[in-house]
């Protein structure tokens, strides 16, 4: 079985997941748009690509799938989720399997404003969200500190905490597309979620504890076994029909459990949920070929702590 990587980036320890052949696949072929994403160099074969702008973008693809005989492809870059989700009919009429939620899944997440809202009408407790719209018209004003980010973010680039309203104000007048939620306080779980590649259910839900944060990623984390964030997590599965790895943050504060971000895709600190034998990259390979997944790889070990450190990637004249 061959798998397609697409904008690999940094990712060269779930590349290497991917890598070992005792997990289902035979050859791993990695893309960037830079010839310095260090993820490029730990697969099989690794292809310089157009951006997923370019108009040249999806034949490029297609002739590339063709050409490596691929029968999986992975996105794991946040503006590309999107782009799978709507051509998947293009990659499948081929026989690949397009690990990604539907199209409307994928929207739905990206738009952190409509998520929201779609998950307060299923009874899932989320932080209140308004638009800066919503500040500009009057209709809402905020009590203070207020936690601002952009409505189609990711990584948490553009998020921060805002005070006064002098700052709120030209915030929103700068960009208009930022969503305002209260600043909770308390302990932030990171949630990583299966849901079957066949039937969309949720196979199982690996949680941890983070300690510490560093622009937007968990650096330092802990395993832990909690049911009600196990079961928060398979709540949101069953309203949205996601396909594949699901990454959940939750807030736990003294009113409860709040959902806080769902990105339907790998999340940065998966790697933490692999050591301890969590393994989706084996999970996608069977679905892959058709085996559909029982319930329950809950019984992980608690206590394992994860810390991130960085790496380096030494290459010869890469330009």
């Amino acid at each position: 079985m061959h798998l397609l990587i697409l904008s690999c980036g940094t990712r060269t320890l779930l590349t290497g997941y991917f890598m070992d052949r005792a997990n289902g696949f035979d050859r791993v072929v990695t893309t960037d748009c830079s010839a310095l994403a260090p993820a490029l160099y730990v697969s099989d074969a690794c292809v310089i690509a157009p951006r997923m702008d370019d108009p040249s973008y999806p034949s490029f693809l297609l002739e590339l799938c063709d050409r490596e005989q691929i029968d999986v492809i992975l996105p794991l870059h946040e503006d590309e989720l999107l782009f799978l989700a709507k051509n998947r009919a293009m990659f499948e009429s081929r026989g690949i399997t397009c690990v990604i939620s539907g199209e409307e899944t994928v929207a739905l997440c990206r738009d952190k404003a409509a998520f929201a809202d779609a998950m307060r009408k299923e009874g899932i407790p989320v932080a209140e969200t308004h638009t800066a719209k919503e500040v500009a018209e009057g209709t809402f004003s905020p009590s203070f500190p207020v936690y601002v980010k952009p409505r189609a973010g990711a990584g948490s680039e553009g998020n921060q905490v805002v005070r006064t309203r002098a700052l709120l104000d030209a915030l929103c007048e700068e960009s208009p597309d930022l969503i305002l939620q209260p600043y909770l306080t308390g302990t932030e779980y990171g949630v990583h979620l299966y849901a079957d590649l066949c039937d969309s259910h949720p196979a199982g839900a690996f949680v941890l504890q983070k300690i510490r944060m560093r622009a937007g990623e968990t650096e330092k984390s802990v395993s832990v076994r909690r049911d009600d964030i196990r079961d928060l997590a398979f709540r949101v599965a069953t309203s949205c029909p996601f396909r594949g790895p699901v990454d959940m943050d939750v807030m736990e504060t003294e009113e409860g459990l709040f959902l806080l971000e769902v990105n339907p895709r790998f999340g940065g600190a998966y790697p933490q949920a692999y050591v301890c034998g969590v393994n989706f990259p084996k999970m996608i390979a069977q679905n892959a070929g058709g085996v559909r997944l029982s319930e329950g790889f809950d019984e992980y070990p608690e206590g394992v702590t994860a810390l991130r450190y960085a790496d380096i990637c030494v290459r010869e004249s890469l330009l």
